[in-house]
């Protein structure tokens, strides 16, 4: 199977390399080149002490006779200063062919050093710069897949299509920027994946170092939709079949923000949450995803103009409306009520009074009234008063006196039953 490799660059990263590891070899050897020039230069000392002491030896033929007398002695003595200056002219041409050496090493080294600089300014150039290097496909239509040469589709490992780069755009566009009418783009595979992971190692050939969560993905659109729906094939079309079984849309961040903001930051939309169930919690969970407890200091607001709980509309009502809590509060600055629709029955804080209204209202067990308290009528099988004073009317099974007022504060309360009757929410 044939491979086709197709670059377009000016700048190649192995001659970087290259320059490195050759400066790196050259500076080896000036090193082993300083060390022999240092060893030849104490062996040339060494043998200039040896030609300095021969020289230095009492003088044997001061005269014809002491030359004769130290015939043997004097050939010893011209031997050796002969032996030693030969060995001093063989260290001297080494010495020399060291520092020739030396020298060419130096002179490479600093070429070198010369094309490193000069290829890192053009690295720098061609990081910078554009190199102007462009690759065009055009064509009616491009397919680019991966075929073996009996064009099946490749599936193994090691079968992809990469893109690296650091801007990679998809548009729809004419030349002028404007979205072509009918277009589109589709994908479509098992599992996609989109992240903003930073891979930073600490150790590359062990693979351990960290991932950090650091871009952002920009999602700009008139309308949105993520479903998950079966559909079956009719005629080559598709047609919804039914919600996808056990499907899950899953957001787990730092923060979650849902907002219908206008661009002045008013609030002009809406935000609808349909569901057979729903929860809102603030739950601590274990490893397993299980419940553990409440998360400490958590809290749940409810904040706007109007809230409605259990009731939509006057015919849609939800069957119950429970609340349970260690301590429950309910506050109204202007009003407070509590009314059953069905039977009239009231319950009403306003301002500084509290009115109970019914067909019927009972107090079971022991009951304590600690101001004054006005009744319209009384009816009672039996009372014990130490002081009874009647104003207006006083009636028993034998006698009456006075008129009666005819007062009822179901009449009053009736009248303003409409403020909170049959809530709607819209």
């Amino acid at each position: 199977m044939a491979n086709y490799h197709l670059s377009i660059y000016t700048w190649s990263v192995p001659e970087e390399k290259n320059l490195n590891q050759a400066i790196q070899d050259l500076t080896k050897q000036q090193q082993n080149l300083q060390q022999q020039i240092t060893a030849a230069e104490t062996s040339i000392q060494a043998t200039n002490d040896e030609l300095k002491n021969i020289l230095d030896a009492p003088s044997l033929n001061a005269s014809d006779l002491l030359t004769r007398a130290n015939f043997v002695d004097l050939d010893e003595q011209h031997q050796a200063f002969n032996t030693q200056s030969e060995t001093q002219y063989r260290q001297l041409a080494d010495y020399y062919q060291l520092l020739a050496n030396a020298a060419e090493i130096s002179l490479r080294k600093k070429g070198l050093e010369a094309r490193k600089k000069k290829a890192g300014e053009r690295k720098a150039q061609f990081k910078e710069s554009s190199t102007e290097a462009k690759l065009n496909l055009v064509a009616e239509k491009i397919s680019v897949a991966t075929r073996d040469g009996d064009n099946n589709i490749r599936t193994n490992a090691e079968a992809a299509i990469s893109f690296c780069t650091p801007k990679f755009s998809v548009e729809t566009t004419d030349e002028h920027g404007k979205l072509l009418e009918n277009s589109s783009i589709f994908l479509r595979t098992l599992d996609a994946t989109i992240d903003t992971n930073s891979q930073e190692y600490t150790d590359l050939a062990k693979g351990d170092g960290t991932c950090p969560t650091i871009g952002t993905v920009n999602i700009n659109a008139k309308a949105f939709s993520i479903s998950s729906i079966d559909f079956d094939l009719k005629g080559g079309a598709l047609e919804v079949k039914e919600l996808t079984p056990e499907s899950v849309f899953h957001l787990q961040t730092g923060k979650i923000l849902l907002e219908t903001i206008d661009t002045e930051g008013k609030a002009v939309g809406s935000v609808d949450v349909n569901a057979k169930q729903i929860r809102l919690k603030s739950m601590d969970l274990d490893e397993n995803d299980a419940e553990t407890g409440i998360a400490p200091e958590s809290k749940l607001q409810l904040l706007s103009e109007s809230v409605f709980i259990g009731s939509a509309t006057d015919e849609l009502k939800s069957k119950l409306v429970q609340v349970a809590s260690d301590k429950l509060k309910l506050y109204g600055k202007t009003w407070t009520e509590l009314q059953n629709n069905e039977e009239k029955g009231l319950l009403r804080l306003k301002g500084d009074t509290v009115t109970f209204s019914g067909p019927k209202i009972n107090f079971w067990g022991k009951s304590e009234f600690m101001d004054k308290v006005e009744f319209a009528s009384i009816l009672s099988g039996g009372m014990e008063t130490s002081d009874l004073v009647v104003n207006k009317y006083f009636k028993t099974p034998r006698t009456k006196e006075g008129t009666p007022s005819g007062v009822s504060t179901r009449t009053d309360l009736q009248k303003s039953d409409q403020a909170l009757e049959n809530p709607q929410f819209q």
